[in-house]
């Protein structure tokens, strides 16, 4: 039976209904309300699951945990009208690590400390990884780029780390702007000129931290008291990359705010280090260079990774306080 002859024996039934009672205008809209309703709850209904899958395509995005929409206690025609929950979610730092590396950008990390690192991993030792930025400095201005192009350099810092054997839990991002830790204050927040963000991401160590001196200090502190590490790497002062060479006057105001916490301290140079001695590929330090594929770009970027697959790491005592 078609829509018309459905519709022509419903007109038919409330006109004779109509007769005995008098009543048709009031039975047709009866009628009518209560034929909608049935279609909206329908609606609702069939709606359900591609909200679900936007939901589930949503929350891989990075940016929070989505509520599941089938664990809500909402009633059923309710939900349809419930957007998606973002929350916060702050990553766990381990209660203790033996090492502790400090890095500007991911892949000063495997570029500085690969091979120490893997050798405290066979002697057992827990290693932990601290990114203080998400290396997002490739082009001023173009916002969406640099949140795609940090997104990319933070994955291939995982990446390298799991093939060394370091757990995902394990590599901590601060979130700090890039090419911009030497120009931090205290009476106000910094901008990045990459992303226009003055504070830091949801997904980070600490969200929605200012961009502040103070406020990396701080954070670099609690990280400290957490993990309490025997060895602490970080970048050298004598580094010439800026953010590479101010790493450790964070470190040091760090440490001063923990008086009875005194690890060893050992710089490593990336920017303006002098190779020396005889090249030979390492490995598997030269495989997880070439993890950094976003930093492959050039010829001449070419040439500084590969160096560091082909000499030995050095490291210098610091006295921190």
């Amino acid at each position: 039976m078609s829509m018309p002859d459905i519709s022509s024996l419903v007109n038919s039934l409330l006109t004779c209904q109509d007769r005995k009672t008098g009543h048709t205008a009031l039975v047709k809209r009866s009628f009518t309300r209560l034929l909608v309703c049935q279609c909206v709850a329908m609606a609702m209904v069939l709606s359900l699951p591609l909200m679900a899958l936007a939901a589930r395509a949503f929350s891989r995005g990075g940016m929070g945990r989505v509520q599941p929409l089938e664990a809500s206690v909402l009633p059923l025609t309710a939900r349809a009208h419930v957007p998606p929950v973002i929350v916060p979610v702050r990553p766990t730092v381990p209660q203790h690590a033996d090492v502790l590396v400090v890095a500007p950008h991911p892949d000063d990390e495997i570029l500085g400390v690969a091979e120490r690192m893997q050798t405290r991993l066979r002697e057992g030792k827990r290693v932990v990884v601290l990114l203080l930025t998400n290396g997002e400095a490739k082009d001023i201005g173009e916002y969406e780029y640099s949140h795609i192009y940090s997104t990319q350099r933070k994955a291939e810092s995982r990446r390298a780390a799991q093939m060394l054997g370091i757990p995902g839990a394990d590599v901590l991002f601060l979130n700090f702007p890039d090419r911009s830790l030497s120009a931090l204050q205290d009476d106000s927040a910094t901008i990045s000129p990459y992303t226009y963000q003055t504070r830091t991401d949801i997904d980070s160590y600490a969200p929605n931290t200012l961009y502040t001196h103070g406020a990396l200090v701080s954070t670099l502190a609690e990280v400290l008291q957490a993990l309490q590490p025997e060895e602490v790497y970080i970048t050298s002062a004598e580094d010439e990359h800026p953010d590479h060479a101010m790493a450790p006057e964070y470190l040091r105001e760090a440490l001063s705010r923990l008086p009875d916490y005194h690890p060893a301290v050992y710089a490593y140079q990336i920017h303006g280090r002098v190779f020396t001695g005889e090249p030979a590929v390492r490995e598997p330090k030269a495989s997880l260079i070439d993890v950094f594929i976003t930093q492959h770009h050039t010829p001449e970027n070419e040439r500084f990774l590969e160096q560091y697959g082909l000499y030995e790491e050095l490291f210098t005592p610091l006295a921190l306080p």
